[in-house]
């Protein structure tokens, strides 16, 4: 059964054809031929961008599924430009959830503002997003606000005067995270005795030997992760061999790691920052459920946040949004005008620049067969 906030998405839905720049010409009484939103994404989100779909009523048939559903693989292999104007070669599309990250959501969002089609980013972080254009929205908040929540966690956590490392991507995600923690860190407080950007690609693999020479030599006690979990992978078991049960402390992308079906012993105890998510009636969890029996693999939360992305996108097209500039004022009345959207990551609204603003936690990545 679809989610008490789609039903109204069920009846009746339109066809929707975008002619010239800006005007539409609708059938209401046909069902839509191609759904008015696309995505460019990491494979799990485009499953749950179809789950979306599907809930919503629509046909998503393979060859809608091949122009519109678009994978997003590195910026070399594919690059996020090429990915927005194909997507956007489909008539009638009114919304684009995607990009995975914030250099991909960063490099596509001149096109969609162009064509004044509307970006909801489910991941992106980086704080530059929130000046690209007014149809660029997101349902994470920017690493202003983790950076300062991870700077304020180690503030208070660590004595005086702890040695930190500090491993970073060398991307958009893990340059500005770090930026905007060590503006936060309290120097009187703690020591940050090792910087080591690191580069994610499978031909230039984690020199962990390195790494925990590193460590060594200048006697970090807790190690700052902001990456993601491929490359913790090849650290965590040469860490824990030479330095036992260091701290370490890393950005939201370890969650990654939970929807795996096996993970070293090493990844015990590892701590991530996380949204404090009000679930009471447990829909998050269900939806995960009803993701792993359509798909086969594990979902986390970046899946639910791509489905609550096209969710919403779907949601203003039932209630009357028939272009990208009526979905755009149709988002900015959330939690105003209108109540929040109450999506499976919690209420959603929005501020005048297209952010979302959360509150984060302190998790224990959970190991399989551990409950949250």
């Amino acid at each position: 059964m679809a989610p008490p906030y789609l039903r109204t998405a069920l009846v009746p839905l339109l066809t929707i054809l975008v002619i010239g720049g800006g005007g539409v010409a609708c059938q209401p009484d046909s069902p839509p031929d191609s759904p008015p939103v696309g995505a460019v994404a990491a494979r799990g989100m485009l499953g749950a961008v179809e789950m979306a779909l599907a809930d919503a009523g629509y046909r998503v048939t393979p060859e809608i599924m091949d122009r519109l559903l678009l994978l997003e693989h590195t910026p070399i292999q594919s690059p996020a430009s090429d990915l927005a104007e194909a997507v956007l070669l489909n008539p009638g599309i009114l919304g684009v959830v995607g990009h995975s990250g914030s250099s991909g959501s960063l490099m596509a969002s001149p096109i969609y503002n162009r064509a004044q089609v509307v970006q909801i980013a489910p991941t992106s972080t980086a704080p530059i997003y929130s000046e690209t254009g007014p149809f660029s929205f997101r349902l994470v908040p920017s690493d202003e606000v983790q950076g300062a929540f991870l700077a304020d966690v180690v503030n208070g956590r660590f004595p005086q005067g702890t040695r930190l490392a500090v491993f970073y991507a060398n991307d958009d995600y893990g340059r500005s995270l770090r930026a905007e923690f060590l503006q936060g860190l309290d120097p009187e407080r703690a020591d940050v005795v090792l910087q080591a950007p690191h580069v994610e690609a499978e031909t230039r693999p984690f020199d962990a030997e390195a790494a925990v020479a590193s460590l060594q030599l200048t006697g970090a006690e807790v190690v700052l992760w902001f990456g993601r979990p491929p490359e913790l992978d090849h650290l965590l078991p040469s860490l824990r061999a030479a330095l036992g049960e260091i701290p370490v402390l890393g950005s939201d992308a370890l969650s990654r790691a939970e929807i795996r079906t096996e993970l070293h012993p090493a990844w015990r105890g590892v701590e991530y920052a996380d949204f404090m998510l009000p679930d009471p009636d447990r829909d998050l969890f269900r939806f995960l459920d009803r993701y792993r029996a359509r798909t086969g693999v594990s979902g986390g939360m970046p899946e639910a946040l791509a489905y609550d992305a096209a969710s919403l996108l779907l949601q203003a097209v039932a209630e009357g949004a028939r272009s990208g500039e009526e979905i755009r004022r149709y988002l900015l009345r959330l939690g105003r005008d209108s109540p929040p959207f109450p999506g499976l990551t919690g209420p959603i609204q929005f501020t005048d620049e297209g952010d979302m603003m959360r509150e984060f936690t302190v998790r224990q990545v959970r190991m399989p067969g551990e409950e949250g």
